[in-house]
């Protein structure tokens, strides 16, 4: 110790600790974490932005907290200080948007602010998500469950895209308005979703190039996805088996 501060010996023994924590958590949680992942998702896309859309109530801390869990579950996942970095940068994005409104104050890049936070939160968790469910070895119930997780963290990225297209050019979609309003994310969330599966109602329509290429862009996504992840899973439980 040197004027009351750890020596370097010191630091590389706390990270390699907290290494050796973060590894043991992984080998003991690391599948069911994909599990926990997806039911916090599924709870913030389909429970809390349609209650934060019909009343007027402080569901964006829940949401606050629900991407508080998902970046620590992504640090025990990956076991990478990076990713850690990159979501906890787009936490407190975030969370400095909803602290700022807790305070009484609205910014007017508000909206802005949260799709970067979100791009790069459903990007880093994407990829961090993809590197668990299709790693060598045998496919279990929640790599399965973590494959649909993968797919709806698409949906959410493009989201944050759609977001970013109708901030830029606020006529983009017909029946849909990029002002500050707490149902946009609901539907924002409805829209990807539709296009994702291709379902396709039509009431709310891309008109400007870019908005109907990441549409586009989306759909073929959404029917890609399916036929490579089936490949993908039986091919790991073949070998998994052999």
């Amino acid at each position: 110790m040197h004027g009351g501060g750890l020596t370097a010996v010191d630091r590389r023994f706390k990270r390699r600790r907290a290494h050796q924590t973060i590894r043991g958590l992984r080998d003991r949680w690391g599948d069911k974490l994909l599990t926990v992942l997806t039911v916090l998702l599924l709870v913030m896309m389909f429970v809390i932005a349609p209650l934060q859309a019909v009343f007027d109530g402080g569901f964006a801390y829940f949401a606050g907290g629900i991407a508080l869990l998902m970046i620590a579950s992504a640090l025990i996942l990956s076991g990478s200080w990076f990713v850690m970095l990159l979501m906890a940068a787009a936490f407190a994005l975030n969370i400095g948007v909803v602290l700022n409104r807790f305070r009484g104050a609205q910014g007017d890049y508000d909206l802005h602010v949260l799709s970067v936070g979100w791009l790069v939160l459903s990007i880093t968790l994407g990829v961090v998500v993809a590197r668990a469910v299709f790693a060598s070895g045998q496919v279990s119930y929640h790599r399965i469950v973590g494959a649909i997780l993968l797919y709806i963290l698409v949906a959410l990225a493009f989201v944050a895209l759609y977001l970013i297209v109708g901030l830029t050019a606020p006529d983009a979609f017909k029946d849909m308005v990029f002002d500050d309003a707490r149902e946009l994310t609901s539907q924002l969330i409805y829209f990807s979703c539709s296009t994702l599966t291709t379902l396709g109602y039509g009431d709310i329509v891309p008109v400007n190039p870019f908005a109907r290429s990441l549409a586009n862009l989306e759909a073929i996504v959404g029917q890609l996805y399916p036929a490579i992840l089936i490949g993908r899973l039986v091919t790991l439980q073949l070998q998994g088996s052999g």
